[in-house]
Order: C-alpha cells, then structure tokens, then sequence
C-alpha cells in the first residue's frame, strides 16, 4: 500500500462496519480519505477529525443518500 501514499481513495459508506475499518486501515498507511455517510454527520465528521490528527492525512466526509 506505500505505493498509494499521499494519494486518496473514496470509499462508500465509512462511518461504521467494513467501511470504517478499511478506511481507517488506509489512513493509518498514509492515504487520503473521501468517504461517504449516509445519515450521522457528527460521526462522520468525527471521523474525518479523528483521522486527520492521528494519521496526518487528509479525510474529508460527504453525505450521499441514493433513495433520494
């Protein structure tokens, strides 16, 4: 995975479950993180913060809904 360093991933669904541990896991090896949450914002930005201060890296948190 060092080959993705500095770069970034999106991941769908990441605040919770497989989601969350897969992103966590490139975030603690030095890959961006755009992830999408569904509906508990303050968890996901949580997360986002979360990871920024503990891996250095870059995670940002966008809502998607696709029943809308």
């Amino acid at each position: 995975m060092s080959e993705m360093k500095g770069k970034t991933v999106v991941i769908t669904g990441a605040t919770k479950g497989i989601g969350e541990a897969i992103a966590r896991k490139f975030a603690q090896n030095g890959v961006n993180v755009a992830f999408t949450y569904n509906s508990n914002k303050e968890v996901a930005q949580q997360l986002a913060k979360q990871w920024d201060e503990e891996y250095g890296i870059k995670a940002r948190a966008y809502p998607l809904n696709i029943l809308a």
